[in-house]
């Protein structure tokens, strides 16, 4: 990221197109985050910002398509997503890392009652618990020492998605009934910022409002910027992989 004013204007303009077809929702961690980066590459040499717990609102399993994905009982779900990024505003390069630091969790949590409506049902449901929840997390893992080896014992890409995480340890007892809990195994995925984890989580949850947004001029604008942005630099590096067996460590960028 070379310009904070430029990425500021980009999060303000995917803001105001999502923000008229996804209602209700509090868009005042997004204005925070974009006042934020109007530093970014001038007083800061490096830039940070931490989206905490965006909270997407209730919605529908049956409208949204999510029947199949769920038990029965479960009939409306939300989703919270959390954004904590790192990186470096003076870096010239167009390949290698974009990002000095990644952690993204998509937080989904499952009730057994309908979308209230009314304004009685949605008094009724103003401090309603989930009944069941789940969580991915995203996270970076970056090379240690001169020899740019991934050190883990298992297989841990650059980028990856793995079940649970945080959200899932830090929110549960220690007994999971019958659900097995493991972080294996590791998903590769390229790294996103907060744009690209809105639209990711429209994608796979909100498919409606996803739909409708995607064909508008000015959000297929900031998602062809955040992919450069973030996206283009990550698979330049991978096309520069040597694929000889000799550079054989060089695949650790992707498993």
């Amino acid at each position: 990221m070379k310009n904070g004013n430029n990425y500021a204007l980009m999060i303000r303009q995917f803001k105001d197109v999502v923000s008229k077809k996804l209602k209700p929702f509090d868009w005042t961690l997004l204005d925070d985050i974009a006042s934020l980066c109007t530093n970014f590459g001038n007083s800061n040499p490096e830039w940070t910002y931490h989206l905490e717990e965006l909270k997407f609102p209730r919605a529908s399993i049956k409208e949204y398509g999510l029947d199949h994905t769920r038990p029965t009982s479960v009939r409306s779900f939300s989703i919270t997503l959390s954004v904590k990024a790192e990186g470096d505003c003076n870096s010239e390069s167009e390949t290698g890392d974009p990002m000095k630091h990644l952690v993204v969790d998509v937080a989904a949590f499952g009730y057994k009652v309908a979308v209230a409506t009314t304004p009685s049902e949605i008094r009724a449901t103003a401090l309603l618990v989930a009944d069941m929840d789940c969580a991915w997390h995203l996270d970076s893992h970056p090379p240690k020492g001169s020899t740019g080896r991934f050190d883990s014992d298992f297989a841990h890409p650059r980028y990856h998605w793995q079940y649970g995480g945080d959200k899932i340890w830090s929110n549960t007892t220690d007994w999971f009934g019958q659900h097995l809990l493991l972080e294996s195994p590791r998903l590769i995925h390229p790294p996103m910022d907060i744009v690209l984890a809105i639209d990711f989580v429209l994608a796979n949850f909100y498919s409606l409002i996803w739909s409708e947004v995607r064909s508008e001029p000015a959000y297929q604008r900031v998602i062809a910027s955040a992919r450069e942005l973030y996206w283009k630099p990550y698979f330049q590096k991978i096309s520069q992989i040597n694929w000889s067996k000799q550079a054989s460590n060089q695949l650790d960028y992707l498993y």
